[in-house]
């Protein structure tokens, strides 16, 4: 796939502002990508090549929220620059992988994608990468706060025009204008229009 399609496909997991960035990572690496509905033993995971002209692939898992989600696809995206570098010579979650995953989550840091109380925590994670985000407590304990499930509840109604929102089951969407009790929502990566009650409960993503 090329730049345009891996962010079409991923823009729908992701917070927005973000996948371009993470699609022109793939790209360069030449990644392929698997998307998994959900897997109790990992939240994403790293494959090398098996054989000559292969590529090296993640795979992340969809039921994570849009930041666990992020957070995820850079670990994985990380471990797969290394190997292209070094093989491997060097240990999974060495310094060479902590450095690599440090730098391109302070892209999306530097750039406010995060809400406050994550990108506090974040900003501490970094100072010594675990070799999960589940394996940072605090950490994983502030992203469970950001599952549909168990978050404050937020309706559509109370979001402005303009914002981009997730329901329980992932999907992003961004309001539009109201049509009586319903507001005219666009799907993002599909781009559908759907006509939502202003009583739906939703998470609201920073735009």
């Amino acid at each position: 796939m090329n730049e345009k399609d891996y962010s079409e496909n991923l823009k729908i997991y992701l917070p927005p502002q973000t996948a371009d960035i993470i699609a022109k990572w793939m790209v360069n690496l030449a990644l392929r990508i698997t998307l998994w509905k959900n897997r109790k033993t990992k939240l994403g995971d790293f494959r090398s090549p098996r054989k000559p002209g292969e590529k090296a692939a993640i795979s992340v898992n969809v039921s994570l929220n849009p930041y666990a989600f992020l957070i995820t696809i850079v670990h994985e995206i990380a471990h797969a620059h290394i190997y292209k570098i070094y093989g491997r010579k060097v240990k999974p979650h060495g310094i060479e992988w902590k450095d690599e995953y440090r730098k391109r989550m302070l892209v999306f840091l530097n750039n406010r994608i995060f809400p406050d109380d994550l990108e506090r925590e974040i900003a501490h994670h970094l100072k010594n990468p675990k070799a999960s985000a589940s394996a940072d407590l605090n950490l994983e304990k502030l992203l469970r706060n950001y599952n549909v499930s168990k978050i404050k509840p937020t309706f559509i109604d109370d979001l402005k025009v303009g914002d981009v929102f997730i329901v329980q089951g992932g999907r992003q969407f961004i309001k539009g204008e109201k049509i009586r009790t319903r507001h005219k929502c666009v799907e993002r990566g599909t781009n559908r229009v759907y006509l939502i009650s202003g009583l739906m409960e939703c998470v609201n993503l920073l735009a």
